[in-house]
């Protein structure tokens, strides 16, 4: 598997990494063990639902960029929260 290091640091190879690599990044991920070496990423640790409330609270606005199971459990806890 390769590594998405050198993407993360804007390498060139896609753009829009240079647009991310200036927002605050949650990484959601039951592999990870942190610390993120993504510029301004945090590893939500424990149990999502119970972060994303939290993220919300800090952040006007929360974009969520991954599989579909994240997406699903994102919009499920956002139902169950408000």
């Amino acid at each position: 598997m390769r590594s998405r290091q050198p993407l993360a640091e804007g390498s060139g190879e896609i753009p829009f990494t240079g647009l991310l690599n200036g927002f605050p990044k949650f990484v959601a991920s039951r592999t990870l063990a942190g610390p993120i070496a993504w510029r301004g990423s945090t590893l939500v640790a424990g149990d999502l639902a119970e972060s994303i409330p939290d993220v919300k609270e800090r952040h006007d606005e929360v974009h969520v960029i991954g599989s579909l199971d994240l997406v699903r459990r994102c919009c499920v806890s956002a139902l169950s929260t408000g």
